[in-house]
């Protein structure tokens, strides 16, 4: 869904609204089912584990384009202001989504307890899905206000601040 929000501030210049939000909605689905199947064998069968998350990278790489596709797109005729936010939007979204897939082979890059696991990965996993979680979807969201104010303030509407 947080995909989808980016879809009501811009506008598409060329592609379809429904068929990026169809896009959005399975590449999300696949990588999100793919990536907790194989969260399943990270113990047992490292070699499952490697084909799931591998799976789930398929899904993941093309959102990250679709994303760039979106917001090059939304650039095209909008402010300068609301153009530098996006390419902020940009950067933190590849940055802080970056940290899901080293979050997800935390345990194994962690250490070598019990050949390949180790509960300090699994420790280290949480506290990285917690700053991809609040990078990706808590920051993301105040930069798209911003870029929806200076798209509103572009149109000709005008906001005040409660208490002025």
């Amino acid at each position: 869904m947080l995909l989808f929000q980016i879809l009501f501030v811009v506008s598409l210049k060329h592609s379809s609204f429904a068929s990026v939000r169809n896009q959005f909605w399975f590449s999300g689905t696949g990588m999100i089912l793919t990536g907790y199947v194989g969260q399943f064998y990270e113990v047992t069968d490292l070699t499952a584990f490697a084909v799931w998350g591998a799976l789930s990278t398929v899904f993941f790489i093309h959102i990250l384009w679709l994303m760039k596709k979106v917001i090059n797109e939304g650039k095209e005729g909008t402010p300068p202001a609301a153009q530098a936010t996006l390419n902020g939007i940009w950067l933190l979204f590849l940055v802080s989504w970056m940290l899901y897939p080293g979050a997800y082979l935390m345990p194994h890059l962690a250490g070598i307890e019990g050949l390949f696991f180790s509960e300090l990965g699994v420790v280290a996993r949480q506290i990285t899905y917690t700053i991809a979680d609040v990078s990706s979807k808590v920051i993301y969201g105040v930069l798209l206000t911003v870029v929806a104010q200076e798209l509103s303030k572009h149109e000709g509407y005008v906001y005040t601040k409660l208490g002025n």
